[in-house]
């Protein structure tokens, strides 16, 4: 599945290893984050890596930035010099939707995964 994400114009991987990665490093931007949850009233959950070389992280870490995208948008829109990349995706319209295909092709590869087993 990994594999057929890479026909997207996006790199689904690289974006959400960059959004855990400046998390991870910044503790003050997870406080944000939480604050901008609050606003929106959503429930705060850390966000979750993704390893290439373990194509079944992919589902649960494109899952958890759809559940928290719209705070997400919003601290990254709010900050002075975020990330290029990640700002450039949040600006994007169609990354949303990006993420709810994959989110839903994803879903349905586990859904026959587990029927065979």
């Amino acid at each position: 599945m990994s594999s057929a994400a890479g026909i997207l114009s996006l790199d689904v991987e690289v974006i959400i290893l960059k959004i855990f990665n400046d998390f991870a490093i910044y503790t003050v931007r997870t406080e944000k984050l939480k604050v901008f949850c609050s606003f929106v009233n959503i429930n705060h959950q850390n966000l979750l890596s993704h390893s290439r070389t373990r194509w079944l992280s992919l589902m649960p870490a494109v899952e958890r930035i759809l559940k928290l995208w719209t705070p997400l948008k919003f601290l990254f829109d709010s900050e002075k010099r975020p990330p290029k990349i990640i700002s450039d995706f949040f600006k994007r319209p169609i990354s949303e939707i990006y993420f709810q295909f994959l989110h839903s092709n994803l879903n349905l590869f586990e859904k026959k995964k587990q029927k065979k087993r």
